[in-house]
């Protein structure tokens, strides 16, 4: 485990443990939190959509890639950059909800993925991947223009491999269409805020961040 992962399993251990306190429920409530981590989010079968257009296997995402994701304010395409694969396996088996629009597009993540659906009020919300019903639309991008598409099918796969890509923004696109990096956490802004560290921590550490903010902290 490398400095990057460390950090990360500390800061999310701390969102989802302040993420419980603030949502406990009864004895007879749905859910429970546990600082328990375990990171699976996107089936091996999954591409990843680059900036120049091109499309990547996600297992063959590399660290710096510059990735397509959406802006959900203006909800137009920009750019973001990977900065961490945070777990992978190429051979363990789990299962995987496979999620299918109108549009043809699929996803298949695991059960406590958040990926981001949009309402009636053109608001984005984000949903635990278990929690999502036929009927609520996903966000896509077809040809470099952001859509929605309706949920049509809803099943259970099971898959060989998953791989869990964080990136700057803690977004991405994966297959199309508009996905978090977060799993096993119930809001994604409160994970982006509490990881704010490890993005700067990553910028500090490339040296064109370095360059670009103190262009004359080099010159002899």
């Amino acid at each position: 485990m490398n400095l990057f992962q460390e950090m990360f399993i500390i800061l999310l251990s701390l969102v989802i443990k302040s993420n419980g306190n603030n949502s406990q429920r009864s004895s007879r409530g749905a859910y429970a939190y546990s600082s328990n981590i375990e990171i699976r989010c996107f089936s091996s079968d999954s591409y990843v959509k680059l900036s120049n257009g091109l499309e990547k296997l996600i297992g063959n995402l590399e660290i710096g890639d510059q990735l397509m994701t959406i802006n959900e304010n203006s909800f137009e395409i920009q750019s973001t950059e990977m900065i961490l694969m945070l777990h992978q396996s190429t051979n363990q088996i789990s299962l995987f909800y496979n999620l299918k629009t109108k549009s043809n597009n699929e996803i298949s993540l695991t059960a406590n993925h958040l990926i981001p659906i949009r309402l009636s009020n053109n608001k984005i919300e984000f949903k635990l991947t278990k929690d999502i019903e036929i009927g609520d639309y996903l966000i896509i991008n077809e040809n470099g223009k952001v859509k929605h598409s309706q949920i049509i099918n809803k099943t259970i796969q099971i898959k060989r491999g998953f791989y869990a890509p964080l990136t700057m923004s803690g977004t991405l696109l994966i297959n199309n269409i508009y996905s978090s990096s977060f799993a096993n956490i119930q809001n994604h802004y409160y994970a982006q805020f509490y990881l704010f560290p490890l993005r700067f921590y990553y910028q500090l550490s490339n040296f064109d961040f370095i360059y670009k903010y103190f262009p004359n902290l080099l010159i002899v």
